[in-house]
């Protein structure tokens, strides 16, 4: 027989058992060497899609919360508003009612005093007397 294309037998055997060796290579590569990056880089893949959704979730419930607070700033506020108000209602009901037993005890003290003045007339125009000094020991 004659060469195929100008090439001998050993040649073309050796072409065929090293694109065979290549293709176990590949295969043997695949298996230990790309699979297992493939595997690193879908994990870390699905790792950063959890973070993400985790992340998500946790803007939500921070929103929610923050939403709450100013609720409660709200109420809060009112609250306070409310009780400031009661303060004042409370103050000023106090002060009539000091004001009330003030003017009621200087009336009681105008009274006592007149009273006085009509029981004893010397006492109300003690200094023109010359014995003022014993009575208001007396007194």
């Amino acid at each position: 027989m004659s060469r195929l294309f100008d090439l001998d037998w050993q040649l073309l055997a050796d072409s065929c058992l090293m694109i065979i060796a290549i293709f176990v290579l590949f295969l043997a590569l695949s298996y230990f060497l790309f699979n297992p990056a493939r595997k690193f880089l879908n994990d870390r893949k699905e790792k950063i899609r959890g973070e993400l959704e985790e992340a998500k979730d946790n803007q939500e419930k921070a929103a929610e919360l923050k939403a709450q607070y100013e609720a409660k700033l709200k109420d809060i506020d009112k609250e306070a508003e409310d009780i400031l108000s009661d303060a004042r209602r409370r103050a000023l009901q106090n002060e009539e009612r000091i004001v009330t037993q003030a003017k009621e005890e200087a009336a009681r003290i105008l009274a006592r005093a007149d009273w006085k003045s009509r029981k004893c007339p010397m006492r109300s125009n003690r200094r023109s007397y010359p014995w003022h000094l014993s009575w208001q020991v007396s007194w």
